[in-house]
């Protein structure tokens, strides 16, 4: 009973193994890579060829990073308007109440307010806010 059990275990590993390399097939147009996961499904042997699998994972997170991003601001969906938010007050360099302003940012987006195109400059091929309208700066310290 156990062996068919362990049987049955090793067989579905091997079809999710070879199934998630498919996958990794289909997105990614790198020859290399794709002949070293196809000779890895040939052999029929779920061994993780580090390398190639991460350079693939690479490949298909930053495709969905650039899905994701590559919209216009009122299209985004507000966690990702809220991750953009972040950025953007991590990268003042002068502001000196970074919690406090993301927080006051978050809610504005989460009640509506900064999820029109006029209130946040929003640079699309660069997937950056430019500026948000409104937020002013006295000495390091942010309001809106």
């Amino acid at each position: 009973m156990d062996t068919e059990i362990n049987n049955e275990i090793d067989a579905l590993r091997t079809k999710f193994h070879n199934d998630k390399i498919e996958n990794m097939i289909k997105n990614t147009n790198d020859e290399e890579i794709i002949n070293i996961l196809k000779k890895e499904i040939i052999n029929n042997e779920p061994k993780i060829i580090v390398e190639p699998i991460k350079k693939v994972e690479n490949i298909f997170n930053e495709t969905q990073y650039n899905i994701n991003f590559k919209k216009p601001w009122g299209r985004l969906p507000d966690i990702h308007k809220i991750k953009k938010v972040q950025e953007y007050i991590n990268s003042l360099e002068d502001c000196n109440n970074k919690p406090e302003i993301i927080k006051q940012l978050t809610n504005a987006i989460n009640h509506r307010i900064l999820s029109k195109n006029n209130f946040v400059t929003y640079n699309i091929n660069e997937q950056k806010i430019v500026s948000i309208k409104n937020l002013k700066n006295n000495n390091g310290i942010y309001k809106i």
